[in-house]
């Protein structure tokens, strides 16, 4: 894999590396078919790629509820495919987030067993213990120029 040289790329912060459109395809990162999009689609320096992986199969068996949520109530997601979304910018995401944290909590885990409020459950009065392992694990593609991008491992769903 061909790594873009970061020092040639004023856009990144210490520590980032920028990667081609090949790259993350190798990576396992996007398909084809997002990458064609993107290639058809180019992004703006703002917009940012949200992309899925779902780990638990009771989630996953919701990802109609997931992706309503991403493109709803709000949240400026525009579907790509089922586990890619486009955001008008970073911060949508984490809007996003936090919307989702309190309309889809059953979606979220938490590795240290964290109780949330029941309410959020449609359990008023208890206290619901979130999935200690991974449910969905989520990825950040920003832009950054010459069609080359940043990926950022950002737990979404982690409350």
């Amino acid at each position: 894999m061909s790594l873009s040289d970061s020092s040639n790329c004023s856009d990144l912060s210490d520590g980032e590396t920028s990667y081609s459109l090949e790259d993350l395809q190798k990576m396992g990162i996007i398909d084809n078919k997002v990458a064609e999009w993107i290639k058809e689609n180019p992004l703006t320096p703002d917009e940012t790629l949200l992309c899925l992986e779902y780990c638990d199969q009771n989630i996953s068996n919701r990802r109609n509820e997931i992706q309503a949520a991403l493109t709803g109530n709000g949240n400026g997601g525009t579907p790509v495919t089922s586990t890619v979304f486009k955001f008008p910018t970073r911060n949508d995401v984490y809007f996003a987030r936090e919307r989702m944290m309190e309309t889809h909590t059953w979606a979220f885990y938490n590795p240290f067993t964290v109780a949330v409020s029941g309410h959020l459950f449609n359990q008023p009065g208890q206290w619901v213990p979130l999935p200690q392992a991974q449910t969905i694990g989520t990825k950040v593609i920003l832009f950054l120029s010459n069609s080359t991008f940043t990926l950022e491992f950002f737990e979404f769903f982690m409350f």
